[in-house]
């Protein structure tokens, strides 16, 4: 199997991603042709921007087991969103009675403005039979039964804004910590239950269902910390949002809390930035003009690129550990293994892939050396092919402008494609050779989505060339470099994913040159 897997994947090393995540800042100042596109981008602006409706509630007060973060997130919360345009109403440690007539006071203002309409909710929250239940300060709880008498079943929230027939709703749930009935219930279950989101809603959870999350030690709990961060990010869609909340989350707590969301919008929606009040079905290229915006050049799309990934952050990077999981399938044959990553800049770097079976493959570059080793296989020497693609990788990565030159001596902005739910800047990159490739870069995250490049099978050498697709998934701030975490390449042969673990990433570790020693 080793074998075969040098001749599919020997050539995908992790230093392509760093190629890939680097790329833009490098091509930046070298003088690439900045093709100016005269076609305009049709932006369709609301006659009347939709209404922002916020109801927040955060409970701490509670006789048994109380919280000390949750009035300050909802405090927080309601701030931010006022400066994002919502009209905000806030309660924090209420009552029962309190918390249903604000509920069906936001359901009386959702159906007579219909718009976006927002509940936040931070404090205690428990399940019984599968019904989810916000507990409102004060509450007097001795058995399961009591609960839906004593709480607000999140039924009531959901019935609310569905009856309002509103465009979109959101619904956030930080109420995922430990059951403070917990001593009177017959039921072990932890955490909140899984509730199918109603149309048009996205429902978020602190922690991901029947799980737990921590009340946190600072002023904010850990979710809503980063929540606030995120939704304060211009342009950054909803779904973004949430994802990049999860990641920082994850990454906090070594895996043990991860946020949870369930959705069924089909409208798009941004907190912050103008994309907020354009939708995506808006942005098409067109000789109509409504209200036209010239695109960018290839030069300025770069430019939003380097800064969105923080480049200036990436070149204080001189080691990186990187760890993972790999998995593929090819010609109808699956296998997974762990994926172990080092590399020492500028040129030395090791992979290293462990298989199900027991195998295991290695892959070394050291200056103008390189080699190949398997388990079964032995030691080879690595091809004068797979060396200059090294190469050309550490030259995108480390930033040599005057090599790079050699590589893409031409770059221009094709135009706009939809990548799944996302439009992108399409640039197409021309080599020496007059061969092209083509990348894909998010318009409103500025973040890499896909590489196109012609890939021969160097290993066997059998000239074969074909298309490979290279996807980049849920980025990881590394210290202010924006780092994939999802890595997945495709061809008309073969799949392959790799998926990082974010408490394996270390950097700026002292890495020894034997490391990189030929095995």
């Amino acid at each position: 199997m080793t074998k075969t897997l040098f001749a599919k994947y020997g050539w995908f090393r992790l230093a392509i991603v760093w190629a890939l995540v680097a790329l833009v800042s490098l091509l930046m100042p070298l003088g690439v042709e900045a093709q100016k596109d005269t076609r305009q981008l049709k932006r369709e602006e609301s006659k009347n921007q939709e209404k922002r409706i916020a109801l927040i509630i955060g409970n701490g007060s509670y006789t048994d087991s109380p919280l000390r973060n949750p009035p300050n997130d909802a405090t927080d919360m309601a701030a931010t969103l006022k400066t994002l345009g919502f009209e905000v109403s806030l309660l924090t440690n209420s009552n029962q009675i309190e918390m249903k007539r604000a509920i069906r006071s936001f359901g009386e203002q959702l159906r007579g403005n219909g718009g976006i309409g927002l509940f936040y909710y931070a404090g205690h929250g428990v399940q019984v039979k599968g019904a989810n239940y916000l507990i409102p300060v004060g509450a007097s709880v001795n058995t399961e039964e009591e609960v839906e008498y004593e709480g607000i079943d999140v039924g009531l929230v959901l019935a609310q804004m569905e009856s309002a027939k509103n465009k979109l709703n959101i619904v956030i749930l930080d109420a995922c910590r430990n059951n403070p009935f917990a001593r009177s219930f017959r039921s072990a279950d932890k955490g909140l239950a899984s509730i199918d989101a109603p149309a048009g809603t996205l429902l978020a959870y602190s922690t991901a269902p029947g799980s737990v999350a921590s009340d946190g030690t600072g002023r904010n709990g850990l979710y809503t910390q980063e929540l606030l961060k995120a939704i304060r990010t211009d342009n950054l869609s909803i779904e973004d949002v949430f994802k990049r909340v999860r990641v920082s989350v994850r990454n906090t707590t070594a895996n043990k809390q991860t946020p949870w969301e369930s959705s069924s919008l089909t409208g798009n929606f941004y907190f912050a930035g103008k994309a907020n009040t354009i939708s995506r079905e808006n942005l098409t290229i067109s000789s109509e003009t409504v209200k036209t915006v010239t695109l960018p050049s290839a030069e300025e799309v770069f430019l939003s690129f380097s800064k969105a990934l923080g480049y200036e952050k990436f070149k204080e990077i001189n080691t990186i550990v990187q760890k993972g999981i790999v998995e593929g399938e090819s010609n109808g044959q699956k296998w997974t293994g762990i994926i172990e990553f080092y590399q020492k800049y500028p040129d030395k770097s090791l992979s290293i892939m462990k298989f199900s079976n027991k195998s295991i493959a290695k892959e070394i570059y050291n200056g103008d050396q390189g080699w190949l080793w398997g388990s079964g296989t032995g030691t080879k020497e690595a091809t004068p092919q797979q060396l200059d693609f090294h190469k050309r990788n550490l030259v995108l990565s480390v930033g040599d402008i005057s090599s790079m030159k050699n590589y893409y001596p031409k770059v221009i902005l094709k135009g706009i494609e939809k990548i799944g739910d996302k439009d992108a800047y399409v640039i197409e990159a021309t080599k020496l050779d007059g061969k092209t490739e083509l990348m894909y870069f998010d318009i409103l995250s500025k973040l890499p989505i896909r590489w196109d490049f012609a890939f021969s099978s160097v290993a066997t050498q059998s000239g074969i060339t074909f298309l490979t697709q290279l996807y980049l998934e849920d980025f990881i701030d590394l210290n202010g470099f924006q780092l994939p975490l999802t890595i997945r390449q495709q061809n008309p042969q073969s799949t392959t994913i790799i998926k990082f673990n974010m408490s394996e990433i270390k950097f700026n570790v002292p890495l020894d040159d034997k490391l990189f020693k030929k095995p």
